[in-house]
């Protein structure tokens, strides 16, 4: 992770490499299944108040950041043409702290043309089965 394209700290891991990151906005929509029933009625107000239990934590993050083209193969943009769905990814906050792993999808993949051998890039992923926070 020796190659910094930014002062920022922020990377993820994708398929073997380091790929820095400028900006990163992590989102998990979590699901709440209704599971009110007869007990969570009150006879004191007459309600019957809703009760609910976690059922999935979906991980969405967009991403901002910055590659070279020499050392970031375009293996790594060919994956959003093949039919594999999920990569092994892994995000880091900073150099001490993992934000989380998992299988992740890529979506939304956007670039700016390059200027020397920088490329800017955006994107979304998003989790593909169980997010690990903190490893």
């Amino acid at each position: 992770m020796a190659d910094r394209l930014t002062g920022k700290q922020s990377y993820f891991f994708l398929n073997g490499f380091y790929i820095p990151i400028t900006k990163a906005s992590p989102r998990t929509a979590r699901k709440l299944a209704d599971v009110t029933d007869n007990g969570d009625y009150d006879t004191n107000t007459d309600l019957l108040w809703p009760t609910q239990l976690p059922v999935s934590a979906p991980v969405e993050i967009s991403i901002e950041g910055r590659f070279r083209k020499s050392t970031t193969p375009a293996a790594i943009i060919a994956l959003l043409y093949t039919g594999a769905t999920a990569v092994q990814t892994r995000f880091g906050l900073d150099a001490q702290t993992i934000y989380g792993s998992g299988l992740f999808d890529i979506s939304d993949f956007q670039t700016d043309a390059p200027v020397d051998d920088t490329v800017t890039f955006t994107c979304t992923v998003r989790s593909n089965g169980r997010f690990t926070p903190g490893s």
